[in-house]
């Protein structure tokens, strides 16, 4: 897809970009895909983003429960170069890990009320 490189279409995309907060619940996987697809058209206007302020603005806006995830990140990178790549690699794993963790969870509660109840004097 060819952008065209006029001025307001260059605002208009980097507001896209930076107005693409994930939703809580959402799919990270769209959430990456969206964030991708806006900087592949930013490319194509020729606006490059360093690639970790790219990693950086995919952290920036994912949803509040992702904090704890984002604070490890930022606290364990201290000394190294975030990637784009990278982040959205830790990203997409913490998401199935997320998932799991709740599908179990969720079997968990299921299995909860089952059984023998006491009978009524």
């Amino acid at each position: 897809m060819y952008e065209k490189p006029s001025t307001s279409n260059k605002v208009f995309l980097i507001r896209e970009l930076v107005n693409t907060k994930m939703g809580e619940g959402a799919s990270v996987t769209d959430h990456v895909n969206e964030f991708n697809s806006l900087l592949l058209r930013l490319v194509s206007i020729d606006i490059k983003f360093d690639d970790e302020v790219q990693a950086l603005l995919l952290l920036s806006l994912l949803p509040d429960s992702w904090l704890g995830t984002v604070t490890t990140i930022a606290s364990t990178s201290r000394t190294t170069k975030l990637t784009f790549k990278g982040i959205k690699d830790l990203i997409l794993g913490e998401d199935v890990r997320r998932r799991k963790v709740g599908e179990s969870a969720g079997s968990f509660l299921s299995t909860e009320g089952r059984g023998r109840r006491p009978k009524k004097g």
